[in-house]
């Protein structure tokens, strides 16, 4: 990444993170500083210049990572046309279990290299003890006896809150820093096929993130599918607001249309940190209306 932010924390705040997982004793009331809050939209924020589309004039060397793999990616030598008419997702059926599963389309102009690889074990080894660390907390402030039940609600809000800074500063510490945008979509062939062929036309033109993907064909009956836009790091609040307009350009999401869509980073994905989980952290950092207002109020 381009640089940290020091609004989630430093490797002073991963030590300490490190520390308490070690020194961890359940019968202690935890003293939290909030080092992160975990509204939606923060007063305070990096702000990061986003990175303008190559001219065209210029000629940028195009670069696929994706050309040695088989299966469901744009392969090396294939147009855009080839690939989107091979792949359809109305009737691509998955290849496996994993990742490799879904269709993927990479944004071209991003060499190799350009940014350090994920730690995902570091990440997902500290990010799990710390999850650990807060449901131990939970579980010795609800049992405590006698404590009023006001005084138990903001005990657990304050750990919450600092459990969610100290994953978001190992998340940066351990570079898991993507996030992405998620639309849900008609399964019905028309309309899944015309959004993913105009997510993955404006990422192969570097008018939206890193990379899109896209849920193929399943044999169970479903209403709706997923689509994938990615962001290089969930703290370029303006980069994540310029993809969201963009979005929004491409007629597939709208301000104030009662069908938002959400934003969420990858670091809770690797965590397992979805809707209404045991901790009470919000699985999504943004959702369409809320960043609309936020870029509106920039203006």
């Amino acid at each position: 990444m381009d640089s940290d932010s020091d609004f989630y924390g430093d490797e002073e705040t991963v030590s300490k993170l490190e520390a308490r997982v070690a020194d961890f004793d359940p019968t202690q009331v935890h003293s939290i500083k909030q080092e992160s809050s975990s509204l939606i939209i923060p007063n305070i924020l990096l702000k990061r210049s986003s990175s303008p589309s190559p001219s065209p004039s210029k000629q940028p060397r195009l670069h696929n990572r994706f050309a040695d793999k088989p299966g469901c990616w744009r392969v090396n030598h294939e147009t855009l046309d080839e690939f989107l008419l091979r792949l359809p997702p109305s009737t691509t059926q998955p290849v496996g279990s994993n990742a490799d599963s879904w269709i993927w389309a990479a944004n071209p102009y991003l060499s190799p290299g350009s940014s350090p690889s994920p730690d995902l074990p570091s990440f997902r080894e500290g990010g799990r003890a710390r999850l650990a660390l807060l449901s131990a907390f939970n579980t010795h402030c609800k049992s405590t006896p006698g404590k009023p039940r006001l005084a138990i609600r903001r005990e657990l809000d304050r750990a919450r809150d600092d459990a969610v800074g100290d994953l978001r500063a190992l998340a940066v510490r351990c570079n898991v820093v993507a996030g992405k945008w998620m639309l849900f979509v008609d399964s019905s062939s028309a309309e899944v096929d015309s959004v993913w062929e105009a997510v993955a036309r404006a990422t192969a033109n570097n008018e939206l993130g890193i990379g899109a993907k896209v849920e193929p064909c399943s044999l169970a009956v479903i209403k709706e599918r997923l689509v994938v836009v990615y962001t290089r790091d969930f703290r370029d609040i303006d980069d994540i607001g310029r993809v969201l307009e963009k979005l929004r350009e491409l007629g597939l999401v709208r301000f104030n249309s009662g069908k938002q869509i959400y934003y969420k980073s990858d670091a809770w994905t690797e965590l397992g940190i979805y809707g209404n989980n045991e901790w009470g952290i919000k699985a999504s950092m943004y959702s369409s209306d809320e960043m609309f207002q936020y870029i509106r109020s920039k203006r």
